[in-house]
């Protein structure tokens, strides 16, 4: 499967296969201090019985937006394959974009609230806004669905400016209400 490692990543949220994918990184970095989003982070499980995710961000060049995530084990260690995490913002919307493989399409996650300890996310888009967004010409996009009906994916074959400032102002609307979050833990010694 062309993005396996991603999947083994966005597995243990949960979240199967469910993005808005696009080839270039969506509006301009979003520069951050050293260390604010770097460390260990639990993802709490969205549904009962599931299991938290747990993930470890490097910084990679904070001032420009660009760190690294990879899975990491109860206590924070890296333990999976890296991927490119990019903190980008369009107007005033944060977003992050996400890839497992240098030449790969960016996950795009919205990011609904940051804080120091807590990062909350929007990643799964809803099936009816999007397609009735596409068919109005908001986005040129390719919309595919799984057998209940919900979205698999959303390829853009490229991310223009006006559709990412639409994204911006419009997100709530286009993703479900399901989110992630991301909780800062501190590893001991």
């Amino acid at each position: 499967m062309r993005y396996l490692k991603f999947l083994s990543l966005t597995m243990l949220l949960g979240l199967a296969a469910c993005f808005v994918q696009h080839p270039q990184l969506i509006g301009v970095a979003e520069k951050a201090a050293p260390g604010a989003w770097s460390g260990a982070w639990v993802a709490e499980p969205n549904r009962d019985g599931e299991e938290p995710g747990f993930f470890h961000v490097t910084d990679v060049n904070p001032a420009q937006g660009v760190f690294q995530v990879e899975e990491a084990d109860a206590d924070g260690n890296p333990v999976g394959a890296q991927m490119e995490m990019h903190l980008r913002r369009v107007g005033d919307q944060l977003f992050l974009d996400v890839r497992s493989d240098a030449d790969g399409p960016w996950m795009l996650f919205v990011v609904d609230e940051a804080a120091p300890d807590k990062i909350v996310l929007a990643w799964k888009p809803a099936a009816a806004p999007f397609e009735k967004a596409i068919a109005k010409g908001d986005f040129n996009a390719k919309l595919s669905k799984n057998a209940d009906g919900d979205v698999s994916e959303i390829v853009f074959p490229a991310l223009t400016d006006k559709e990412a400032a639409t994204l911006a102002k419009t997100w709530r609307d286009l993703f479900v209400a399901e989110r992630i979050t991301l909780k800062r833990f501190v590893v001991a010694d």
